[in-house]
């Protein structure tokens, strides 16, 4: 062991730190030789030589005690350096998946506030053709009210109700929304279509009839354009075409045979086929020339 001591070291402790080296070299000598205690026996130790031996003893025993504490103190600072290089991988790692979490909330926001958009566009565009489909049913509304008394009167008894309500509902807010007056709409036309494609057959009390009093007589309609009846005790007859917003009955005795045998031939269509002249339209002012229907 040499008498060097730290570089840092206080200048007290460097002459104690050098002391005890000396000490410990001295020692360390009689140690080896094992005759420490033959030596002091033989050749005497003053008092004053004995104190000295007792410090040099004290100095290695605290010298001991303080590299065991300093060597201690370097264990546990090792222990907590790779405690700290831990806790700051760790924090690394965190800092690290928090920021790939902001961005997929950055993305989030982007994606959420293009889809709001893409939304509220969407619901304009809704909200505008459910406006229009509201006019067109106010508009229809409107028009087959106005031709409704020109309608046979078996069509008009079958749509009425519905008519009145989809009139009573326009410009408004109706119980079931544009969705159930497009409904009303449309099974009105679908109810107008089918009448004017078919024949129709019925019966039906003429108020104030063409023969001056009230008579249930037997109907046959081609259509919206072109109606006839026949019956009641004086065997009346006529026929019947919408005009001037109304329908409107003419009486034809003469063709009473006629519509008796039409209808008879419409209501067993799939037994019989015959050939019946009926007219077509009426003269204009009730004089000139008819058309006539097979």
């Amino acid at each position: 062991m040499g008498a060097c001591g730290r570089p840092d070291m206080p200048h007290d402790e460097m002459n104690l730190y050098n002391t005890v080296n000396s000490g410990m070299e001295r020692i360390s000598s009689l140690v080896l030789t094992g005759t420490l205690h033959a030596w002091v026996i033989a050749v005497g130790i003053t008092p004053v030589q004995a104190g000295e031996l007792e410090e040099y003893r004290k100095a290695v025993r605290e010298r001991i005690e303080m590299e065991l504490a300093l060597d201690a103190e370097q264990r546990d600072w090792d222990r907590r350096k790779a405690l700290l290089r831990d806790l700051v991988e760790v924090s690394t790692a965190a800092v690290g998946d928090l920021q790939q979490e902001l961005a997929e909330y950055s993305r989030t926001i982007t994606d959420t506030g293009e889809r709001r958009q893409a939304l509220v566009e969407e619901r304009d565009a809704l909200e505008s053709a459910l406006l229009e489909l509201q006019k067109f049913a106010d508009r229809a509304a409107a028009r087959l009210e106005k031709r409704l008394s020109s309608f046979p009167r078996p069509l008009r008894e079958e749509i009425e109700p519905t008519l009145r309500k989809l009139v009573s509902e326009a410009g408004g807010q109706s119980a079931g929304g544009v969705t159930a007056r497009m409904q009303q709409v449309v099974s009105i036309l679908t109810a107008i279509q089918k009448f004017d494609s078919n024949v129709h057959t019925s019966y039906e009390v003429l108020p104030g009839g063409p023969e001056g009093v009230e008579t249930e007589v037997r109907t046959i309609y081609f259509g919206l354009s072109a109606g006839f009846y026949a019956g009641g005790p004086d065997g009346a007859a006529g026929m019947g075409y919408p005009q001037d917003g109304e329908w409107r009955w003419v009486s034809r005795p003469e063709i009473a045979s006629r519509v008796i045998e039409a209808i008879g031939v419409a209501e067993n269509a799939a037994s019989r086929l015959e050939i019946v002249r009926l007219p077509l339209r009426l003269p204009e002012n009730a004089a000139g020339s008819e058309g006539r229907a097979e």
